[in-house]
């Protein structure tokens, strides 16, 4: 059996700064061309993200927690997209298109009392997928007015 192919492990370390009152958690040996995600978890059942880098290597700082936690890195690849006029990667503010603006005409949607101002709400839509938590797809949400309608 021949392992000369085999990727080598990527390697987590943890580092406590009693001055500071930190603690920095690296990750190195991140494939090429693959997506590091750094979870942690206080009951080893459950898990959340804490960051992701599709670099290398990943660091991380955060005040030490009251009770301990446990981290563990998992590696994806990055999910291939089709091209779309209906999401986009960046935005480019206040201009973008793909900003959604509501303007309350007076007596229209309620206003806090003692306010002769309309109300005014800008929103942009997003999604970011758990297979690459380092990118953010932002959605036209002037095109496709629920979430339902871009996610399938």
């Amino acid at each position: 059996v021949s392992f000369a192919g085999l990727a080598k492990a990527s390697e987590l370390s943890v580092q406590l700064d009693q001055a500071l009152g930190q603690a920095t958690v690296e990750a190195s040996g991140i494939g090429q061309g693959r997506v590091g995600a750094l979870l942690f978890s206080v009951d080893l059942a459950n898990w959340f993200p804490a960051a992701a880098s599709s670099a290398v290597s990943l660091g991380f700082s955060e005040r030490p927690a009251v009770s301990q936690r446990f981290f563990q890195l998992r590696e994806t690849m990055p999910p291939k997209l089709s091209a779309s006029a209906n999401w986009k990667t960046r935005l480019s503010l206040p201009s973008d298109k793909f900003l959604v603006e509501f303007k309350a005409a007076d007596g229209g949607a309620w206003v806090p009392p003692g306010t002769k101002v309309p109300k005014e709400t800008q929103w942009v839509k997003f999604t970011v997928l758990m297979d690459d938590l380092t990118t953010v797809y932002f959605q036209d949400g002037n095109k496709l007015k629920f979430h339902y309608d871009f996610g399938t």
